[in-house]
């Protein structure tokens, strides 16, 4: 696994093309404007390790000549809102690099100010710092990606994983105004592979897994279309984040109009707000884990849904997020991912928070993974599977 430390990294000017939703301007900044701001260019190849470069987890907008190694690879630096950010966008990449998952590269940077080919972009960008993350493009040639937003045709706050796979299946049958025939792609197989993504991201914390941040990527020469790599982690471990790592902020009631001091349908949510932002602030980092889902009651909601439909998948998740933990790779993971001699991400404190913060959710994800496959109502299924959804199976091994 590759830990990289925060290089300084140069953003050549980027000849300008489509990127998924977007259109990137000449000077390299894309349109139309995302939240974090962004640089596209071009990043020398040799900067990324090679044992990256060649892993089939990750993909690389390469640009070769005659044949020969790529001198160039296709990124984008990406401004973040703090340090956290960065580190969050870091570490979130390794978890999923872990769990055998395809993801997108990125790496904790320093964008070279005085290269004259993004001078342009920076002068219309209000920005103090020039630390960030730099992510590389994961679209070969004639690839697009396909956001789950582009093809609903909105952004929308969904809350149902059946809603996401139902807009794959609109991918196949109206977005792309073919029969399925001409698209060579399993439907049913991306539909899978999406619900991976989620449970990965649901069960470390990613509060923005949204359908701005996943897709589906599609080839427009050989027909081929494929669920696109994990992208955008800047949101991982955002419950930690929100309620331990920054101090609530907490609504005076006294500065209300005296109409709404005086009306108990204004005053008792904000009370029971402030009251909850509160117990969540005083929580350990591990109580924070367990007893907060990522998505609330929604959280619930889908695995329940995914033990009735996929419960395969749940089962392969469970097995591998089991795996991962006996491996002890949090721990080096959260730490190796906070920072360098360069700059330091996170305070040894909040290290130790994410780390006992991670334990806690993943303690109770794997809890309730259990007992909605116990609950599945695939009856066959549990039964042929109990000693695997129990953990023996892994037991009798290590005994044997």
């Amino acid at each position: 696994m590759h830990m990289g430390k925060s290089i300084t990294l140069t953003i050549r000017n980027h000849t300008g093309r489509s990127k998924g939703d977007f259109i990137i301007m000449p000077h390299g900044l894309m349109s139309p404007a995302t939240r974090n701001p962004s640089i596209w260019g071009k990043v020398n190849a040799s900067l990324v390790p090679k044992e990256i470069l060649c892993s089939d987890q990750f993909k690389f907008s390469k640009e070769s000549t005659d044949g020969k190694a790529p001198e160039y690879l296709s990124a984008f630096f990406k401004f973040q809102q703090s340090d956290f950010k960065t580190f969050a966008e870091y570490a979130g990449m390794n978890l999923a690099f872990c769990f055998g998952e395809k993801t997108s590269y990125n790496c904790p940077s320093r964008l070279d100010i005085d290269e004259p080919s993004i001078q342009q972009a920076l002068s219309e960008i209000s920005h103090n710092d020039t630390i960030g993350s730099t992510v590389f493009s994961m679209l070969g040639d004639n690839e697009r990606l396909f956001s789950l937003a582009l093809i609903y045709g909105k952004e929308a706050d969904l809350h149902d994983v059946n809603d996401y796979t139902s807009i794959i299946d609109n991918f196949f049958y109206y977005k792309m105004r073919n029969s399925i025939d001409e698209i060579k792609g399993d439907q049913e197989q991306i539909k899978r592979d999406f619900l991976k993504q989620y449970l990965f991201r649901d069960a470390f914390g990613d509060v923005d897994f949204s359908l701005r941040n996943s897709g589906i990527i599609y080839n427009d020469e050989t027909k081929e279309a494929n669920i696109a790599g994990h992208f955008d982690f800047g949101e991982m471990f955002g419950v930690l984040y929100a309620s331990k790592l920054t101090k609530p902020e907490l609504t005076d009631i006294n500065v209300l109009p005296e109409y709404m001091r005086n009306n108990p349908k204004f005053v008792e949510p904000i009370e029971n707000g402030n009251k909850l932002k509160l117990e969540k602030y005083n929580m350990s980092p591990y109580d924070l884990g367990l007893n907060f889902h990522t998505y609330g009651n929604d959280s619930i909601n889908n695995i329940k849904y995914i033990s009735k439909e996929y419960p395969d998948v749940l089962l392969e998740f469970l097995t591998k997020l089991r795996n991962f933990r006996k491996s002890n790779y949090l721990e080096m993971i959260i730490k190796e991912s906070s920072g360098d001699e360069i700059r330091q991400l996170l305070t040894p404190q909040e290290q130790r928070y994410v780390i006992e913060y991670l334990n806690g959710k993943l303690d109770g994800y794997e809890k309730t993974l259990v007992e909605e496959l116990q609950n599945s109502p695939r009856k066959i299924f549990v039964k042929k599977h109990e000693k695997e959804i129990l953990g023996e199976d892994e037991k009798e091994q290590e005994n044997s």
